[in-house]
């Protein structure tokens, strides 16, 4: 059989649009660690910004910034930022635009605008703060992501140029920026390598376009019920809504809990 590993998203899939872990989600991830199945998290947040998740689940392999920053077992096996000339000139074209960035290290996070209503509205969505505004940041840090603030009708024309960045819309106002290439299946394959697990035994849950080529690639994905129809649409198995039991469900059914 060999061992297994589940790996969770953490926004609309372990946790709620309130931001809360149903309790249902909380029982099934303390089933799955009593019986030896490794519990992950794969997410498109900094790890500073879900401490208090980790802690809270005793999870100790998780996947930051989609893939660019991996932890196995409380130790970092792989980092890949993006590229420095390139933060440079996003950063240079967004400000020429009046388009807000927020720039994440693995420790901390900066905005370049004060209250713009469109970084507002995205970061309300996550419940985040606004950051601190920082105009040197991308100088000395090391940048894994790039939240970058425009609407989508600036997509094809703004974002053309980077051509070693990946550009994932997750809002109407927002999307994320990461490495060329860069998805969490690159975080997952670096975890599924250093636990000398195979593919076959790795599960996989999310409900955004930042888990397609994750729920795609690994041995078995599924979607949450309020998951992006092109996520449902790939995945190997769809169950109910994050806040409708939807994970206990999906594990009862796998037959892993």
């Amino acid at each position: 059989m060999g061992k297994k590993i589940v790996f969770f998203d953490i926004d609309g899939t372990l946790v709620d649009k309130h931001k809360n872990i149903p309790s249902s989600t909380k029982k099934a991830v303390q089933l799955l660690q009593e019986s030896g199945i490794i519990v992950a998290l794969s997410t498109g947040r900094p790890p500073f910004l879900y401490e208090h998740i980790r802690e809270e689940l005793g999870i100790n392999t998780y996947i930051s910034f989609t893939g660019q920053h991996v932890v196995y077992e409380g130790e970092v096996i792989y980092t890949q930022p993006l590229d420095t000339i390139a933060v440079r000139g996003l950063y240079k074209d967004a400000m020429k635009h009046e388009f807000p960035m927020m720039l994440m290290s693995d420790t901390e996070m900066v905005s370049t605008i004060e209250d713009h209503p469109h970084m507002i509205e995205g970061l309300r969505s996550l419940k985040y703060d606004y950051p601190p505004i920082h105009h040197s940041f991308h100088e000395y840090e090391t940048v894994y992501q790039v939240l970058l603030f425009l609407d989508e009708k600036h997509d094809e024309s703004f974002l053309r140029p980077y051509d070693s960045c990946t550009f994932i819309r997750w809002h109407k106002y927002a999307c994320d920026v990461i490495p060329g290439g860069g998805s969490k299946i690159v975080g997952v394959n670096k975890v599924l390598e250093a636990a000398s697990i195979s593919n076959e035994n790795a599960y996989a849950f999310g409900d955004g376009m930042n888990d397609l080529e994750m729920i795609e690639h690994i041995g078995t994905g599924i979607a949450m019920g309020n998951a992006v129809q092109p996520l449902k649409d790939i995945a190997k198995l769809t169950t109910n809504d994050v806040d409708d039991d939807g994970i206990w469900n999906a594990l009862k059914e796998l037959k892993l809990i």
